[in-house]
């Protein structure tokens, strides 16, 4: 009994001999397909333009995908550059912590925003101790924020930073920000919060967060030294 080649012997015979269906152009006549739209048969013909179309629409999807993503970066790139002239506005920096809080909310759409600074360092000034951004920055939270070497996204109930917040029982979701020196010392902390817990999902990118820091860290560390240019005057 003659043992019929395989699938694989079949498709190995077709990629070493591209010229056979030029030869038995006849074949092709009688090469019938399962459509991937139903039950009916087609021909080889109607089966490639079904795997065009099947490429094309997944090209037209990714593309539709980066397009996405693109308007999505140059909304957030000009976000981010409000939110950074109206820090350059304020001539003084006993303006910027409000400006940060009202703007960031108001700029990128997040329901709580608030940070607290401390000094990191004994080269710095202290700031004026009655400042709602200097009350309880616990030892604890200090610790955390030093511990951070990117921002935190997710939720942790157990939060020092979030007693900051009048009504820490709602919140679903955070991003806890490190504030920064220019010497690299940690002198603060950032808190977004969301009551919806996707918002900072643990899964999400920091690189956002992360300019966001950077930027409030250079607006906020003139009120650690701002004390001392006043002295050596």
């Amino acid at each position: 009994m003659t043992q019929l080649p395989s699938d694989q012997d079949v498709a190995h015979f077709l990629t070493r001999s591209p010229d056979f269906f030029l030869r038995h152009g006849e074949v092709l006549e009688h090469l019938q397909f399962q459509s991937s739209l139903g039950e009916r048969t087609i021909s080889l013909q109607e089966r490639q333009i079904d795997l065009l179309r099947e490429k094309i629409r997944i090209a037209e999807m990714r593309h539709a995908e980066l397009l996405t993503h693109a308007r999505l970066n140059l909304e957030n790139i000009q976000r981010m550059t409000d939110w950074t002239a109206s820090m350059l506005r304020a001539r003084h920096a006993e303006l910027r912590p409000d400006l940060i809080t009202d703007r960031l909310k108001a700029i990128f759409g997040v329901e709580h925003v608030t940070f607290r600074i401390w000094e990191p360092h004994p080269s710095f000034g202290a700031t004026t101790p009655e400042a709602w951004y200097r009350r309880d920055a616990t030892a604890e939270i200090c610790k955390q924020a030093s511990g951070l070497t990117q921002p935190y996204c997710g939720i942790l109930n157990d939060a020092a930073a979030l007693s900051w917040l009048p009504n820490p029982s709602a919140i679903r979701s955070i991003a806890l920000i490190p504030l920064r020196s220019a010497e690299d010392a940690v002198f603060g902390l950032l808190l977004l919060a969301a009551n919806e817990p996707e918002r900072f999902s643990v899964t999400m990118a920091t690189d956002f967060l992360r300019q966001i820091g950077r930027l409030a860290s250079a607006a906020l560390e003139p009120l650690l030294m701002a004390p001392l240019a006043a002295q050596a005057g």
